[in-house]
């Protein structure tokens, strides 16, 4: 009787963990959660933060994201206290790639 029990249950959970090593993002979607996705694209940054809408993001709007708030005047090149999407897209450019997930 336990045997009968435990077979499906263990085909349900090889079906899930299966699906779940073999997600496709959709197309044109985000990649699945835990996906290496590389650099982000400044054109997305922007729209996430440019609360203005003027087209660049200002040292406040930066404060929404701590790790771009912190190297603001780095990434700032013409030091005009915005960033834009052509200063974004070379400071991404230098970004070290994240390590493979370890297994």
């Amino acid at each position: 009787m336990l045997k009968k029990s435990i077979i499906p249950v263990a085909l349900g959970l090889l079906m899930a963990a299966t699906a779940a090593c073999s997600q496709q993002p959709p197309e044109g979607g985000p990649p699945p959660e835990g996906a290496h996705r590389g650099p982000p694209k400044a054109e997305d940054v922007i729209a996430r933060l440019d609360t203005d809408k003027d087209g660049a993001i200002s040292k406040v709007e930066a404060a929404a994201n701590p790790r771009l708030a912190e190297h603001f005047d780095t990434i700032d090149a013409d030091h005009d206290g915005k960033l834009t999407a052509a200063e974004l897209t070379a400071a991404f450019s230098k970004m070290k790639p994240p390590s493979p997930p370890q297994q």
